[in-house]
């Protein structure tokens, strides 16, 4: 399959390039004619797969012309068709490259889920070997998107049961070597490890949580094709969603008035509630009706569409079969007139309305951030001033991709103090942009060792080879390995898929709300506020967000960093292992560790001689 990243206006081309409408009518009337001659005689297969590969190169692999043909009766008696979705056309270009992305923001009802599934049936059997992998947070949205691929699948022209290949819910294989897997992801990705795949589909990528997204991402570093597609509808500005729409084209549709010449977008700067009458979608600046059909695409960064992000911003408004059918507009007409309109704004315009709810206050970690100069600190660890210095590390990945500059996250290095009185005190951080981790460790350990450092946590996430470079410096014994589960697991324990010596599991959900309340209560403190201000923000950068089981967990901020909060929580964390603080189920699980960390006699002489009864739980 030949490589492209640039975006090709099919839509506009089929209304308005008479040259095109040509090209494209010949080439279409020939696949055809062969497709029916295949059917007779296998014999011209090759040349069906030759012109087929024409017509696609003619749109810059652009998969709608096919759609009727292979979709017949979907989703009832007639063929498929984008008439009334002309947005959705360009959902159907391929574009090509990790660094590219095709993102659509949209409202509710617009089928982007159904051309998801139906551009991406459609290739796993046209193109051999294609392996596509669909990812959604949550159980719930996979299981309705499970069934609608199965639908789809059932409307393909040529659909039929191979008996040695699967045909599961969550995972299809072809006799062409084509694979489609469906995986949730919500607090971890463990279901994604071990994988290659060509695609990625984010759908209700509002709800997905970005610190997961390098980790994710690495299944497609070895694919001649990655693509990548990320749908959903925006809820809170500080969504994944919204983030990465914020760094594409951020294209809009423009329509043009007929009586005035005005440009007029959907969006809220350009007064879209104006434009929301009883007749329908209406000039802001003369209230003639607008003909939604002769909209199209006006990208807002020409560097991002150059690079192959697209992003496309879809309102119900755009769509004609809602703008066109008396049925469907006046119940948005009249939604349109209700006070609150945060609703209306999410649902209907696509458009994100406030940021989601955070644990914890500026103003909050600026009241704990008061133990005067992190030099002082410092020099009471060095002087042996702590019963215990512990380390905490968070792996990052690269600070930016060179295509395009965008921030990704830092490796952070944090060391804590546990005091006399058995409390926390943050000492120092440390970032390390990049990912040189042969130098970053040695960097941290270095810091560890020159100020008494007794142990040392860091994170999974990007694998035993990174963490491995820590036990080249410390002593294994005293490196904790923690492995973020979900919100339903025990607080920590023996990892269940551990392959790496001293590798715990981390309740994330639990784990954190311990540490904002450790934070709230003032049990952990810091240094000034003017030196940790930079660190101790990113608490704040931490959301809560609701389980399909009706718990909570958290997600990142979608454009801000975290790493600073979750080097401190391994660091306390693996203090309270070491005092005897953590909750394990099975006792004798935390004398073994306690035992590896601190000694043969660390199991009795680590823990608080003050009878607090908190290790089993």
């Amino acid at each position: 399959m030949d490589n492209t990243n640039t975006f090709f206006d099919y839509e506009l081309a089929l209304r308005k390039d008479t040259k095109f409408q040509q090209g494209l009518n010949d080439r279409a009337v020939k696949c055809a004619k062969l497709a029916e001659s295949a059917r007779a005689n296998p014999k011209y297969k090759k040349q069906l797969d030759a012109a087929i590969m024409d017509l696609l190169r003619f749109t810059n692999f652009n998969l709608t012309p096919l759609l009727s043909f292979y979709f017949p009766r979907y989703p009832r008696t007639d063929a498929f068709s984008l008439r009334n979705f002309p947005y959705a056309y360009a959902m159907f270009n391929l574009t090509f490259g990790r660094e590219s992305v095709l993102c659509i923001k949209g409202s509710r009802q617009i089928i982007k889920s159904t051309c998801l599934a139906i551009r991406d049936i459609l290739s796993l059997q046209l193109f051999n070997g294609l392996r596509s992998m669909l990812i959604t947070p949550r159980i719930e949205q996979l299981k309705t998107l499970g069934d609608k691929y199965k639908e789809v699948s059932q409307a393909y022209r040529f659909n039929s049961e191979h008996k040695n290949y699967r045909q599961n819910l969550f995972y299809k294989e072809w006799p062409n070597q084509s694979v489609l897997k469906m995986v949730y992801v919500l607090t971890n990705a463990d279901k994604v490890r071990g994988n290659s795949m060509d695609w990625l589909n984010y759908d209700e990528y509002q709800d997905f949580d970005p610190s997961l997204e390098l980790e994710v991402e690495e299944v497609i570093t070895q694919s001649p094709m990655p693509m990548i597609t990320k749908t959903g509808t925006s809820k809170t500005i500080d969504s994944a969603l919204e983030t990465t729409y914020e760094t594409t084209s951020r294209s809009l549709w423009r329509m043009r008035c007929e009586g005035c010449n005005h440009d007029n977008y959907p969006t809220l700067e350009h007064n879209v509630m104006e434009m929301i009458q009883p007749k329908g979608v209406c000039c802001v600046k003369c209230g003639k009706p607008l003909d939604v059909r002769k909209g199209q695409w006006d990208h807002q960064s020409i560097n991002m569409l150059n690079a192959g992000r697209i992003g496309l911003h879809v309102p119900k408004i755009i769509v004609p079969e809602n703008t066109e059918r008396a049925e469907k507009w006046w119940p948005i007409y009249q939604q349109s007139l209700k006070k609150d309109k945060k609703e209306f704004y999410e649902e209907v315009l696509g458009i994100a309305t406030q940021e989601g709810a955070r644990e914890i206050t500026v103003k909050e970690l600026e009241a704990v951030s008061d133990l005067g100069p992190r030099a002082a600190l410092l020099k009471k660890a060095k002087a042996g001033g702590y019963r215990y210095v512990i380390s905490g590390c968070d792996w990052g990945g690269s600070d930016y991709i060179p295509a395009h500059k965008l921030k990704q996250s830092y490796t952070v290095h944090a060391l804590i103090g546990v005091t006399k009185d058995w409390n926390f005190e943050i000492i120092h951080f440390d970032q390390y942009s990049g990912m040189k981790y042969g130098h970053i460790a040695g960097g941290i350990c270095d810091l560890h060792k020159r100020y008494n450092g007794h142990s040392i946590a860091s994170d999974f996430g990007v694998g035993g080879f990174y963490n491995m470079l820590i036990r080249e410096h410390v002593n294994p014994h005293r490196h904790v390995i923690y492995n973020y589960t979900g919100p339903n697991s025990v607080f920590t324990g023996e990892s269940t898929n551990a392959h790496l010596y001293n590798q715990l599991s981390l309740n994330k959900t639990d784990s954190i709300t311990s540490l904002f309340n450790e934070l709230k209560n003032g049990r952990i403190r810091c240094f000034n506020w003017n030196e940790s201000c930079e660190f101790m923000t990113q608490f704040t950068n931490m959301i809560r967000s609701p389980t399909d089981a009706g718990n909570i967990t958290y997600r990142r901020h979608g454009a801000r960093p975290d790493d600073a909060l979750h080097a401190v929580n391994f660091a306390i964390q693996l203090a309270k292992l070491v005092i005897g603080e953590t909750a394990f189920e099975d006792e004798a699980v935390r004398d073994a560790v306690l035992e590896r960390i601190s000694g043969p006699t660390g199991a009795s002489a680590r823990i608080r001689p003050d009878g607090v009864d908190v290790i089993s739980g």
